[in-house]
């Protein structure tokens, strides 16, 4: 076993000789007639290693490595499966089975017949090595793929319950990746997601988008209800999400009566953080659904500008404002304290909203407004930042060029918003599919947005043991980029002193760093 891998450590030393020596056929007969399979599972990973190495540069490397990969082999493989120990069969099913193609469909099926058990495995690694494979399998098969998601959802479910949380994150994340291409699989479902008043805040994070994902006609209600009683708890960061999360349900639904009456009442609640988000959300709701202006005036009406202190919030409150200031009784008049107290408003996110506002609600309310018109644009226009101030500037040449033109351009006929911009593409959702079973779908990116020298960002790790340099955003600055370099009196130190010592050193530079920007 030892010396299977000894042949892999030889390749790297002295490929020639291992070649020259035909190490390699010794371990394919290993591979195919040794009864211990670690043995075998130490020949698979030492034979792939050093004929994909080959394959670059030799032919006859990428004809071993095809030979490999032939249907007796792969099915002497599948039939000793469940004899491999855990860390083996995640080997064999992911690097493996995934590069065999099947001769037709029947070779599809009966590969799948043989590793149905696997999908029972306490081992979750080896339950998500056996999904991937399945999936792959059936890509081209559509109706059969729809079927894989049946088949491997109870398993998939079951780990979610049943392990640590760290485990049930992992699971989830796959989980939430099959959710968003097949919601409508999961939708009978939707209570496995709902939240556990013990698990992580990380965890609930990622039910909470499982459960908008699943949300549809049939289940709405009942999700909906859940994620308001989430809304109450003591968990800020859980608050908010559940909060959001309702407000996506309601963006992606047709029947909105019962989920806006439950945003209307989070705007009643006396909780700072939950008006913040719910105004954030019925400025949304009213972009999609005009008609239900009527009905969000009414309760946006009473809320005081002075209780809501988030940028975003108060932003959204501005929106509503302006673009309803025909409806709002006090509009010009609250409008007008906001711009007396310009100076003290640090969000230019806010001042841009307030420029706007001021401008759509002069159009509808003249008489009340041209003070605080006037007075707006002057701030504006002496406003030290950029975007703010040119805002001022083509606000006051476009009144003056022509008012109706002006009335035109800033407070011209919507139309209602039907649809909102996904976060992600479709084809980066794709390629984090393509990379089924690995890190990509936790971090929900590609792989290469993580691994790449220039997403590295910060920090970047170099390749010879012990460095750690400080990457190019430092030197950059005129900071140099110093590194910790192993030496002999570091190696008199402790594995812990070294790390104190590395910490200290960075956290010298990012102070640097933050003093010169």
């Amino acid at each position: 076993m030892i010396a299977v891998t000894g042949v892999l450590k030889l390749y790297y030393i002295s490929a020639s000789t291992c070649i020259d020596a035909d190490f390699p056929s010794v371990l394919k007969h290993l591979l195919l007639n040794d009864p211990d399979t670690q043995v075998v599972a130490n020949c698979i990973s030492s034979l792939q290693e050093i004929w994909t190495l080959e394959a670059t540069t030799s032919e006859e490397a990428s004809r071993e490595r095809e030979t490999l990969l032939s249907k007796p082999i792969v099915y002497y493989l599948l039939n000793r499966i469940k004899e491999f120990s855990e860390w083996a069969q995640c080997l064999v099913l992911s690097s493996w089975f995934l590069k065999y193609i099947p001769s037709d469909s029947n070779d599809i099926f009966d590969i799948m017949n043989l590793l149905e058990d696997r999908l029972q495995h306490a081992n979750g690694a080896v339950v998500l090595a056996t999904t991937k494979v399945f999936l792959h399998l059936t890509l081209s098969m559509t109706d059969v793929h729809q079927q894989v998601y049946e088949r491997i959802k109870a398993p998939l479910l079951t780990l979610v319950s049943s392990g640590s949380p760290e485990q049930s994150y992992a699971v989830l994340s796959h989980l939430h990746l099959l959710v968003m291409r097949a919601p409508y699989i999961f939708s009978n479902d939707y209570k496995h997601f709902y939240c556990q008043y013990n698990e992580p805040t990380y965890v609930k994070k990622l039910k909470l988008d499982m459960l908008t994902a699943v949300a549809n006609e049939s289940n709405t209600y009942e999700i909906v209800t859940e994620l308001c009683e989430y809304a109450a708890n003591v968990d800020i960061p859980i608050a908010r999400e559940s909060i959001r999360a309702v407000g996506k349900i309601a963006l992606q639904q047709y029947d909105v009566n019962a989920i806006v009456d439950r945003l209307l009442q989070f705007l009643e609640m006396e909780k700072d953080y939950v008006t913040a988000e719910a105004l954030v959300l019925v400025k949304d709701l009213l972009r999609k659904y005009p008609q239900w202006s009527h009905d969000c005036i009414a309760v946006v009406g009473n809320i005081s500008s002075k209780n809501i202190q988030e940028p975003k919030a108060k932003a959204a409150l501005i929106w509503m404002l302006g673009e309803y200031s025909q409806d709002m009784q006090d509009a010009p008049y609250v409008l007008e304290g906001l711009i007396e107290n310009w100076d003290e408003e640090h969000s230019a996110e806010v001042r841009l909203h307030l420029l706007t506002a001021v401008m759509k609600c002069f159009f509808k309310r003249s008489p009340e407004t041209q003070k605080a018109l006037g007075a707006a644009l002057a701030a504006g226009l002496a406003d030290f930042h950029q975007d703010v101030h040119d805002r001022a500037v083509f606000y006051y040449r476009l009144l003056q060029h022509n008012i109706t033109v002006a009335e035109r351009v800033v407070n011209p006929p919507k139309q209602a918003v039907s649809v909102f911009a996904d976060t992600q593409s479709s084809e980066i959702k794709d390629r984090i599919f393509d990379e089924f079973n690995s890190l990509s779908v936790v971090y929900q990116k590609p792989s290469y947005m993580f691994t790449d020298r220039e997403h590295r960002g910060l920090f970047e790790v170099s390749d010879e043991l012990g460095n750690l340099s400080i990457g190019t955003e430092l030197t950059d600055t005129g900071v140099p980029g110093h590194s910790v370099v192993a030496n002999d009196k570091d190696l008199l130190l402790s594995t812990s002193e070294k790390e104190e010592t590395r910490a200290l050193i960075i956290m010298i530079h990012l102070a640097r760093h933050l003093i010169v920007h």
